[in-house]
């Protein structure tokens, strides 16, 4: 007899194995995207799972995908439930599945294509007897369709847009850019210039600009997303800005071809960033070790470089100015040695600028510092693999696919972390030539935002692979002609 595929048997067998576990994201409720895993399980004691990212404010089904008969403890293997998610009846699940599924139904907009198939891992959603109705919330406040697009899916998602001007009308659903909601004056339309639909998501359209139109040092790896597609290709414009942000440019450019060329991200992919997003999104500021000794040092140290610029405001002396930079560093070092904060600063401001004499001096206590605090593990991760040569005590933070995994006994994470992390991460991946898993970390290190000395290295090799990638698939295209 032939065995049925895993497809064929999720559709014609899996309401048949008993419900098991069904998890949730704690703050589903608030953030209204609830991230639902439901499984059933085998006789042998494994499970088939069903994953469902749900919009409740629009989008319905989001996006799903399932996983047949594996190890229930592979399948849950570095997933920090304890922290981030919580068990919940089966009722419950069902009920906020199609509680978002009808939403959008409403306005024509139809669940995910893979749902044709995860649905099988359900109940059937007309058997009121044994899952009783529970009352949802849908929408906005008013109850009003909110479309809110993640980064690179606008083409993906331009279908509902126009769905919501026939369906709901103008003026009775809104979209979000960032964290800021905004009416719909900033509509699609079919007759606008191409570039236009080139942008990462539609929120980015209504923020457009010049290059020109940014201060010198303004554009970034998280502005540059709001520049005009023209402006890509006036070399001049580029080449006028600083080397920093012509690296951001020139990234950015790269990453709209490919996204031209896939029309998305790959669907492996959005799974990882929004999970992992979502962690960042909710952590904390700053670690959780850090004391008020630990900041009234970084405050200290901030202000004696703030007193160096301006007291150096006028030199002249090019190489006067590096030698008392230089000193100052040392100096610094040498004060805050035992400054977790200060240090992996000046650690990886030492990699960054080759200032060796700085690194051979605080790179043993950074080695020190990594057995106790996890930002100085992943800075020496980073650090380490970036020149090529990385320290034999961090293998399984390279290995490792998310934060808890690599860091099992930590129980939260801090942004700095998980920035560091994602940098770490976006380079080896480029070494494994995993470029679309690279340019999804990157995606988030974009969304975060924040400083890093080694940012502006991680761009230029991404964009050097990048633009590999796209001479690479344009041969291919070329020779299947």
């Amino acid at each position: 007899m032939q065995e049925l595929s895993p497809k064929k048997y999720i559709e014609t067998k899996a309401r048949k194995l008993p419900i098991y576990k069904c998890i949730i994201n704690r703050d589903w409720a608030s953030a209204r995207i609830a991230s639902i895993i439901v499984t059933r399980r085998h006789i042998n004691g494994n499970v088939t799972a069903g994953l469902y990212l749900v919009d409740l404010l629009c989008l319905g089904i989001k996006d799903t995908s399932y996983s047949f008969n594996v190890d229930e403890s592979e399948f849950f293997k570095g997933t920090p439930f304890k922290n981030f998610t919580m068990e919940i009846d089966y009722n419950l699940a069902h009920n906020i599945i199609y509680a978002g599924h009808d939403f959008a139904l409403d306005f024509d907009i139809p669940p995910h294509p893979d749902f044709a198939i995860t649905r099988f891992i359900l109940e059937e959603d007309n058997d009121n007897d044994n899952i009783p109705l529970l009352d949802i919330p849908v929408g906005d406040e008013k109850g009003n369709p909110h479309l809110m697009i993640a980064p690179g899916t606008s083409l993906k998602y331009k279908y509902a847009y126009d769905k919501l001007l026939k369906n709901a009308g103008e003026g009775n659903f809104r979209y979000t850019i960032g964290m800021e909601n905004y009416e719909e004056e900033h509509d699609y339309n079919d007759d606008d210039d191409e570039y236009e639909m080139e942008f990462a998501n539609p929120e980015d359209l209504a923020k457009t600009k010049r290059i020109e139109e940014f201060e010198d040092g303004d554009i970034n790896e998280s502005t540059v997303r709001f520049i005009v597609y023209e402006d890509f290709l006036d070399e001049e414009k580029i080449k006028a800005r600083s080397l920093l942000e012509q690296t951001s440019l020139r990234l950015e450019a790269a990453l709209r071809i490919l996204r031209g060329i896939w029309g998305e991200m790959p669907a492996e992919f959005g799974a990882l960033l929004s999970k992992e997003f979502s962690l960042f999104d909710s952590s904390l500021d700053v670690p959780s070790w850090v004391n008020g000794q630990i900041e009234a040092g970084v405050a200290a140290a901030a202000a004696t470089m703030d007193k160096f610029i301006l007291a150096q405001k006028h030199l002249l002396d090019k190489d006067e100015l590096e030698r008392q930079v230089h000193d100052l560093h040392l100096n610094m070092a040498n004060l805050y040695m035992d400054n977790p904060i200060v240090i992996t600063y000046l650690y990886s401001k030492s990699v960054a600028m080759k200032m060796d004499k700085l690194e051979q001096l605080v790179k043993p206590t950074i080695k020190k510092m990594a057995m106790q605090y996890p930002i100085a593990k992943l800075y020496l991760a980073l650090c380490t693999y970036f020149q090529g040569n990385p320290d034999p005590s961090i293998a399984y933070v390279l290995k490792a696919q998310n934060l808890l995994a690599a860091f099992p006994l930590v129980k939260t994470f801090s942004k700095w972390e998980y920035h560091t992390f994602w940098l770490t991460k976006i380079l080896v991946n480029i070494e494994e030539n995993n470029l679309a898993a690279a340019i999804s970390q990157y995606t988030m290190v974009c969304e975060a935002n924040m400083h890093n000395w080694l940012l502006p290295e991680v761009q230029f090799k991404l964009m050097l692979n990048s633009f590999k990638l796209i001479d690479q698939l344009r041969a291919n295209e070329v020779e299947a002609k």
